[in-house]
């Protein structure tokens, strides 16, 4: 990460697969680096403790718990919770 966030400012990224392996290491590296993460995948409880992880060193994350086939409806949604 760059040493100067402040360009990550206010930025969102959002991470599927974020509950485990490259995922959640992308996740925890862009959170250190300044941006909200938005933290996607399957498994509800691994994103919950990944994202109080993130929190409590400091970090913004949102979880939604989806998959591939979750509906376009639901997709629609996420910069809402953002």
């Amino acid at each position: 990460m760059p040493a100067n966030t402040e360009a990550f400012n206010k930025k969102v990224a959002i991470i599927t697969g974020a509950s485990s392996g490259i995922g959640a290491a992308t996740a925890r590296k862009l959170a250190q680096g300044g941006l909200r993460v938005v933290l996607v995948a399957r498994r509800q409880e691994r994103l919950a403790s990944l994202a109080d992880e993130i929190q409590r060193q400091g970090g913004q994350a949102h979880v939604i718990a989806a998959t591939s086939s979750t509906s376009a409806r639901s997709r629609a949604a996420w910069p809402a919770r953002v």
